[in-house]
Protein backbone atom coordinates (compact mmCIF):
# COMPACT_ATOMS: atom_id res chain seq x y z
CA UNK A 1 0.00 0.00 0.00
CA UNK A 2 1.44 3.78 -0.75
CA UNK A 3 1.60 4.79 2.69
CA UNK A 4 -1.78 6.83 1.81
CA UNK A 5 -2.82 5.11 5.21
CA UNK A 6 0.09 6.67 7.30
CA UNK A 7 -0.47 10.13 6.03
CA UNK A 8 -4.23 10.34 5.69
CA UNK A 9 -6.28 11.96 8.59
CA UNK A 10 -9.67 10.74 9.12
CA UNK A 11 -12.22 13.59 9.32
CA UNK A 12 -15.08 13.28 12.10
CA UNK A 13 -18.04 12.88 9.93
CA UNK A 14 -15.50 10.44 7.76
CA UNK A 15 -15.35 8.15 10.95
CA UNK A 16 -18.72 8.12 11.85
CA UNK A 17 -19.85 6.87 8.21
CA UNK A 18 -17.27 4.12 8.76
CA UNK A 19 -18.90 3.09 11.48
CA UNK A 20 -22.08 3.60 10.42
CA UNK A 21 -21.48 1.59 7.64
CA UNK A 22 -20.08 -1.48 9.43
CA UNK A 23 -22.97 -1.55 11.52
CA UNK A 24 -25.08 -1.76 8.73
CA UNK A 25 -23.36 -4.03 7.23
CA UNK A 26 -23.24 -6.29 10.66
CA UNK A 27 -27.20 -6.28 10.57
CA UNK A 28 -27.42 -7.86 7.35
CA UNK A 29 -25.02 -10.29 8.30
CA UNK A 30 -26.11 -11.14 11.74
CA UNK A 31 -29.56 -10.02 11.95
CA UNK A 32 -31.11 -13.35 11.31
CA UNK A 33 -28.99 -14.39 14.03
CA UNK A 34 -30.96 -12.62 16.79
CA UNK A 35 -33.69 -14.14 17.00
CA UNK A 36 -36.80 -12.78 18.91
CA UNK A 37 -39.25 -12.44 16.40
CA UNK A 38 -41.48 -8.97 16.62
CA UNK A 39 -39.16 -7.87 19.53
CA UNK A 40 -35.86 -7.57 17.53
CA UNK A 41 -35.93 -4.05 16.77
CA UNK A 42 -36.06 -3.73 21.16
CA UNK A 43 -33.25 -5.86 21.50
CA UNK A 44 -31.20 -4.04 19.25
CA UNK A 45 -32.23 -0.80 21.35
CA UNK A 46 -30.75 -2.32 24.69
CA UNK A 47 -28.08 -3.91 22.28
CA UNK A 48 -26.31 0.01 22.32
CA UNK A 49 -27.16 0.25 26.21
CA UNK A 50 -25.42 -2.68 27.03
CA UNK A 51 -22.43 -1.45 23.81
CA UNK A 52 -21.93 1.97 26.04
CA UNK A 53 -18.93 0.89 28.50
CA UNK A 54 -17.25 -0.27 25.19
CA UNK A 55 -17.88 3.16 23.62
CA UNK A 56 -16.61 5.07 26.87
CA UNK A 57 -13.34 2.83 26.51
CA UNK A 58 -12.55 3.01 23.24
CA UNK A 59 -13.19 6.50 23.07
CA UNK A 60 -11.24 6.98 26.56
CA UNK A 61 -8.39 5.21 25.27
CA UNK A 62 -8.46 7.41 21.92
CA UNK A 63 -8.18 10.62 24.26
CA UNK A 64 -5.05 8.83 26.36
CA UNK A 65 -3.02 8.28 23.62
CA UNK A 66 -3.94 10.42 20.81
CA UNK A 67 -2.26 9.53 17.65
CA UNK A 68 -2.10 5.93 18.22
CA UNK A 69 -3.89 2.93 16.56
CA UNK A 70 -5.12 -0.32 18.30
CA UNK A 71 -1.65 -1.74 17.70
CA UNK A 72 0.44 0.78 19.18
CA UNK A 73 -1.88 0.99 21.96
CA UNK A 74 -1.20 -3.03 22.58
CA UNK A 75 2.82 -2.08 22.57
CA UNK A 76 2.62 0.81 24.96
CA UNK A 77 0.07 -0.86 27.33
CA UNK A 78 1.43 -4.94 27.33
CA UNK A 79 5.33 -4.66 26.27
CA UNK A 80 6.64 -5.48 22.64
CA UNK A 81 6.49 -9.28 23.09
CA UNK A 82 3.01 -9.68 24.84
CA UNK A 83 1.84 -6.61 22.53
CA UNK A 84 3.12 -8.56 19.24
CA UNK A 85 0.83 -11.60 20.42
CA UNK A 86 -1.95 -9.54 21.20
CA UNK A 87 -1.93 -8.34 17.64
CA UNK A 88 -1.64 -11.63 16.00
CA UNK A 89 -5.52 -12.08 17.67
CA UNK A 90 -6.70 -9.25 16.49
CA UNK A 91 -4.86 -9.62 13.15
CA UNK A 92 -7.11 -12.83 12.78
CA UNK A 93 -10.12 -11.59 14.46
CA UNK A 94 -10.10 -9.15 11.20
CA UNK A 95 -9.41 -11.53 8.41
CA UNK A 96 -12.30 -13.91 10.43
CA UNK A 97 -14.68 -10.74 10.15
CA UNK A 98 -13.45 -10.16 6.30
CA UNK A 99 -14.13 -13.80 5.46
CA UNK A 100 -17.57 -13.93 7.13
CA UNK A 101 -19.34 -10.53 5.29
CA UNK A 102 -17.17 -12.09 2.08
CA UNK A 103 -18.88 -15.05 2.38
CA UNK A 104 -22.56 -13.54 3.04
CA UNK A 105 -22.63 -11.38 0.21
CA UNK A 106 -21.40 -13.59 -2.26
CA UNK A 107 -24.32 -16.05 -0.81
CA UNK A 108 -26.42 -13.40 -0.74
CA UNK A 109 -25.39 -12.45 -4.99
CA UNK A 110 -25.25 -16.28 -5.77
CA UNK A 111 -28.63 -17.48 -4.50
CA UNK A 112 -30.82 -14.49 -5.46
CA UNK A 113 -28.92 -13.15 -8.77
CA UNK A 114 -26.07 -15.52 -10.10
CA UNK A 115 -26.91 -19.37 -9.27
CA UNK A 116 -24.86 -20.32 -11.58
CA UNK A 117 -21.66 -18.82 -11.21
CA UNK A 118 -19.25 -20.66 -8.70
CA UNK A 119 -18.89 -18.93 -5.81
CA UNK A 120 -15.26 -18.84 -5.99
CA UNK A 121 -15.44 -16.29 -8.76
CA UNK A 122 -18.09 -13.94 -6.84
CA UNK A 123 -15.70 -14.00 -3.94
CA UNK A 124 -12.94 -13.09 -6.00
CA UNK A 125 -14.32 -10.41 -7.76
CA UNK A 126 -15.87 -8.89 -4.15
CA UNK A 127 -12.61 -9.10 -2.69
CA UNK A 128 -11.05 -7.37 -5.63
CA UNK A 129 -13.05 -5.06 -5.25
CA UNK A 130 -11.97 -4.47 -1.56
CA UNK A 131 -8.62 -4.37 -1.87
CA UNK A 132 -8.75 -1.67 -4.76
CA UNK A 133 -10.98 -0.15 -2.08
CA UNK A 134 -8.36 -0.27 1.14
CA UNK A 135 -5.55 0.37 -1.02
CA UNK A 136 -7.33 4.07 -2.05
CA UNK A 137 -6.29 5.31 1.61
CA UNK A 138 -8.08 6.19 4.49
CA UNK A 139 -9.37 9.63 3.52
CA UNK A 140 -10.66 8.07 0.20
CA UNK A 141 -12.41 5.33 2.18
CA UNK A 142 -13.72 8.01 4.80
CA UNK A 143 -15.78 9.75 1.85
CA UNK A 144 -16.84 6.76 0.20
CA UNK A 145 -18.46 5.37 3.24
CA UNK A 146 -20.11 9.03 3.51
CA UNK A 147 -21.67 8.18 -0.30
CA UNK A 148 -22.52 4.77 1.01
CA UNK A 149 -24.48 5.91 3.92
CA UNK A 150 -26.58 8.53 2.14
CA UNK A 151 -27.19 5.75 -0.01
CA UNK A 152 -28.47 3.34 2.28
CA UNK A 153 -30.43 5.88 4.15
CA UNK A 154 -32.08 7.45 1.27
CA UNK A 155 -32.72 4.32 -0.23
CA UNK A 156 -34.08 2.75 3.45
CA UNK A 157 -36.46 5.57 3.72
CA UNK A 158 -37.49 5.46 0.69
CA UNK A 159 -38.01 2.10 0.54
CA UNK A 160 -40.25 2.50 3.44
CA UNK A 161 -42.50 5.13 1.69
CA UNK A 162 -43.22 3.06 -1.18
CA UNK A 163 -44.13 -0.63 1.38
CA UNK A 164 -46.30 1.75 3.42
CA UNK A 165 -49.91 0.10 1.31
CA UNK A 166 -48.09 -3.20 1.75
CA UNK A 167 -47.47 -2.90 5.33
CA UNK A 168 -50.21 -4.22 7.76
CA UNK A 169 -49.73 -3.42 11.84
CA UNK A 170 -51.03 -6.44 13.19
CA UNK A 171 -47.70 -7.95 11.62
CA UNK A 172 -45.81 -6.15 14.48
CA UNK A 173 -47.86 -7.71 17.41
CA UNK A 174 -47.62 -9.05 20.12
CA UNK A 175 -44.19 -6.85 21.42
CA UNK A 176 -42.36 -8.12 24.79
CA UNK A 177 -43.59 -11.74 24.50
CA UNK A 178 -39.54 -12.58 25.66
CA UNK A 179 -39.99 -10.58 28.60
CA UNK A 180 -37.19 -9.03 30.69
CA UNK A 181 -34.47 -12.14 30.40
CA UNK A 182 -35.17 -12.78 27.20
CA UNK A 183 -34.54 -8.87 26.30
CA UNK A 184 -31.60 -8.70 27.85
CA UNK A 185 -30.38 -11.63 26.17
CA UNK A 186 -31.06 -10.58 22.87
CA UNK A 187 -29.75 -6.70 23.93
CA UNK A 188 -26.69 -8.47 24.64
CA UNK A 189 -26.09 -10.62 21.25
CA UNK A 190 -27.31 -7.68 19.65
CA UNK A 191 -24.15 -5.93 21.53
CA UNK A 192 -21.69 -8.26 20.51
CA UNK A 193 -22.57 -9.42 16.71
CA UNK A 194 -23.26 -5.81 15.68
CA UNK A 195 -22.28 -2.92 18.15
CA UNK A 196 -19.05 -4.74 19.28
CA UNK A 197 -18.08 -4.39 15.41
CA UNK A 198 -16.73 -0.63 16.78
CA UNK A 199 -13.32 -2.07 18.55
CA UNK A 200 -12.50 -2.57 14.35
CA UNK A 201 -12.13 1.18 14.16
CA UNK A 202 -9.55 1.38 17.12
CA UNK A 203 -7.02 -0.37 14.08
CA UNK A 204 -7.95 2.99 11.98
CA UNK A 205 -7.69 5.76 14.97
CA UNK A 206 -4.11 6.63 14.47
CA UNK A 207 -5.18 9.18 12.17
CA UNK A 208 -8.21 10.57 13.43
CA UNK A 209 -9.21 14.23 13.20
CA UNK A 210 -7.16 15.67 16.77
CA UNK A 211 -10.46 18.07 16.69
CA UNK A 212 -13.07 14.74 16.37
CA UNK A 213 -14.66 13.78 19.79
CA UNK A 214 -14.58 10.36 20.01
CA UNK A 215 -17.76 10.04 22.31
CA UNK A 216 -19.65 11.33 20.30
CA UNK A 217 -18.13 9.68 17.41
CA UNK A 218 -18.97 6.12 18.75
CA UNK A 219 -22.35 6.87 20.34
CA UNK A 220 -23.75 8.80 17.52
CA UNK A 221 -22.96 6.59 15.29
CA UNK A 222 -24.53 3.20 16.76
CA UNK A 223 -27.59 5.45 17.61
CA UNK A 224 -27.85 5.98 14.35
CA UNK A 225 -27.20 2.41 13.36
CA UNK A 226 -29.59 1.40 15.86
CA UNK A 227 -32.29 3.77 14.21
CA UNK A 228 -31.93 2.69 11.24
CA UNK A 229 -32.12 -1.35 12.01
CA UNK A 230 -35.28 -0.31 13.62
CA UNK A 231 -36.73 1.52 10.64
CA UNK A 232 -35.84 -2.02 8.27
CA UNK A 233 -36.57 -4.28 10.85
CA UNK A 234 -40.32 -3.13 11.52
CA UNK A 235 -40.82 -2.44 7.76
CA UNK A 236 -39.82 -6.01 6.49
CA UNK A 237 -41.72 -7.36 9.62
CA UNK A 238 -45.05 -5.04 8.95
CA UNK A 239 -44.61 -6.41 5.11
CA UNK A 240 -44.38 -9.96 5.36
CA UNK A 241 -45.15 -11.23 8.54
CA UNK A 242 -43.66 -12.91 11.47
CA UNK A 243 -43.74 -16.35 9.80
CA UNK A 244 -41.68 -14.93 6.91
CA UNK A 245 -38.72 -13.30 8.94
CA UNK A 246 -38.27 -16.08 10.75
CA UNK A 247 -37.74 -18.59 7.24
CA UNK A 248 -35.94 -16.71 5.02
CA UNK A 249 -32.52 -15.67 4.73
CA UNK A 250 -32.89 -12.59 3.53
CA UNK A 251 -35.75 -10.76 4.82
CA UNK A 252 -35.14 -7.07 2.89
CA UNK A 253 -34.79 -8.97 -0.31
CA UNK A 254 -37.72 -11.10 0.37
CA UNK A 255 -39.93 -7.65 1.29
CA UNK A 256 -38.72 -5.95 -2.18
CA UNK A 257 -40.15 -8.55 -4.05
CA UNK A 258 -43.28 -7.82 -3.61
CA UNK A 259 -43.42 -4.31 -3.59
CA UNK A 260 -43.31 -1.53 -7.31
CA UNK A 261 -43.09 1.69 -7.48
CA UNK A 262 -46.64 3.28 -7.73
CA UNK A 263 -48.27 0.23 -9.48
CA UNK A 264 -45.36 0.27 -12.82
CA UNK A 265 -44.48 -3.22 -12.09
CA UNK A 266 -40.64 -1.90 -11.12
CA UNK A 267 -39.06 -4.39 -8.98
CA UNK A 268 -36.92 -3.00 -6.66
CA UNK A 269 -35.16 -6.16 -5.62
CA UNK A 270 -31.73 -5.56 -7.62
CA UNK A 271 -31.67 -1.99 -5.68
CA UNK A 272 -31.52 -3.95 -2.08
CA UNK A 273 -28.75 -5.88 -3.66
CA UNK A 274 -26.68 -3.47 -4.77
CA UNK A 275 -26.99 -1.71 -1.00
CA UNK A 276 -26.48 -4.64 0.81
CA UNK A 277 -23.76 -5.14 -1.86
CA UNK A 278 -22.09 -1.58 -1.45
CA UNK A 279 -21.92 -1.49 2.70
CA UNK A 280 -20.53 -5.10 2.46
CA UNK A 281 -17.45 -4.41 0.32
CA UNK A 282 -17.04 -1.27 2.21
CA UNK A 283 -16.62 -3.31 5.73
CA UNK A 284 -14.49 -5.89 4.21
CA UNK A 285 -12.20 -3.12 3.06
CA UNK A 286 -11.97 -1.63 6.28
CA UNK A 287 -11.53 -4.71 8.13
CA UNK A 288 -8.68 -5.68 5.92
CA UNK A 289 -7.07 -2.19 6.14
CA UNK A 290 -7.34 -3.13 10.03
CA UNK A 291 -5.74 -6.22 9.62
CA UNK A 292 -2.81 -5.18 7.37
CA UNK A 293 -1.77 -2.43 9.81
CA UNK A 294 -2.06 -4.95 12.14
CA UNK A 295 0.41 -6.83 9.78
CA UNK A 296 2.22 -4.04 9.58
CA UNK A 297 3.49 -4.15 13.45
CA UNK A 298 4.29 -7.67 12.95
CA UNK A 299 5.85 -8.10 9.82
CA UNK A 300 8.11 -4.80 10.58
CA UNK A 301 10.11 -3.84 6.24
CA UNK A 302 7.23 -5.89 4.61
CA UNK A 303 5.65 -3.53 2.14
CA UNK A 304 1.99 -2.63 3.20
CA UNK A 305 0.93 -3.81 -0.06
CA UNK A 306 2.00 -7.12 -0.10
CA UNK A 307 0.75 -7.63 3.87
CA UNK A 308 -2.69 -6.20 1.94
CA UNK A 309 -2.55 -8.69 -0.20
CA UNK A 310 -1.65 -11.53 2.28
CA UNK A 311 -4.44 -10.50 4.41
CA UNK A 312 -7.06 -10.87 1.46
CA UNK A 313 -5.87 -14.03 0.18
CA UNK A 314 -6.48 -15.35 3.94
CA UNK A 315 -9.79 -13.90 3.94
CA UNK A 316 -10.61 -15.26 0.55
CA UNK A 317 -9.53 -18.68 2.12
CA UNK A 318 -11.05 -18.68 5.32
CA UNK A 319 -14.34 -17.50 3.17
CA UNK A 320 -14.59 -21.20 1.64
CA UNK A 321 -12.76 -22.90 4.09
CA UNK A 322 -14.65 -21.82 7.67
CA UNK A 323 -18.14 -21.90 5.88
CA UNK A 324 -18.17 -24.16 3.02
CA UNK A 325 -22.39 -24.14 3.18
CA UNK A 326 -24.82 -21.75 4.28
CA UNK A 327 -25.27 -23.94 7.45
CA UNK A 328 -21.79 -23.37 8.91
CA UNK A 329 -22.25 -19.58 7.45
CA UNK A 330 -25.84 -18.97 9.68
CA UNK A 331 -24.09 -21.51 12.61
CA UNK A 332 -21.16 -19.44 13.10
CA UNK A 333 -22.69 -16.55 14.95
CA UNK A 334 -23.32 -19.14 18.06
CA UNK A 335 -19.56 -19.70 18.21
CA UNK A 336 -18.77 -15.71 17.53
CA UNK A 337 -20.83 -15.01 20.99
CA UNK A 338 -18.35 -17.52 22.76
CA UNK A 339 -15.28 -15.58 21.93
CA UNK A 340 -15.74 -12.20 20.52
CA UNK A 341 -16.16 -10.28 24.05
CA UNK A 342 -12.91 -10.96 24.80
CA UNK A 343 -11.42 -9.20 22.01
CA UNK A 344 -14.17 -6.53 21.84
CA UNK A 345 -14.03 -5.98 25.86
CA UNK A 346 -12.02 -8.02 27.96
CA UNK A 347 -8.56 -7.06 26.32
CA UNK A 348 -9.60 -3.30 25.57
CA UNK A 349 -11.08 -3.20 29.74
CA UNK A 350 -7.61 -4.24 30.66
CA UNK A 351 -5.58 -2.54 28.56
CA UNK A 352 -7.41 0.70 29.57
CA UNK A 353 -6.83 0.10 33.01
CA UNK A 354 -3.05 -0.04 32.49
CA UNK A 355 -2.76 3.16 30.05
CA UNK A 356 -4.31 5.37 32.80
CA UNK A 357 -1.83 3.77 35.53
CA UNK A 358 1.03 4.81 33.12
CA UNK A 359 -0.35 7.81 31.90
CA UNK A 360 -0.87 9.07 35.11
CA UNK A 361 2.66 8.29 36.55
CA UNK A 362 4.01 10.05 32.97
CA UNK A 363 2.38 12.99 34.18
CA UNK A 364 3.94 15.49 36.43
Amino acid sequence: MDNKLSLDHLSLRGAMAILLVVYISGCNVYGHAMGMASDRWIAAAIGLVVAAPLFLILARLICLLPGMNLFDMLEYAFGRVLGALITVLYCVYFIAMAALAGRYHGAFLHLTTLPNTPLIVLLLVVFAVCIYLAKSGAITLGKWSVLIAILAVLFAVGMTVVALPAMRLNHLLPLGVHGGQGLLWGGYRSAVLILGNAIIFLALAGRLDKKANPYGLFFFSAALAVVFFALTFLRDLATLGQGSMDTVFFPAYKAAGVLDLGGLGIRIESFVLLIALLTGITKIAVCLVAAANGATRIGGRLDRKVLLFLVTAMALILAMGLFPNLTSLFAFPSVYLRYAPVLQMGIPVLMWLIVEGKVKKRSP
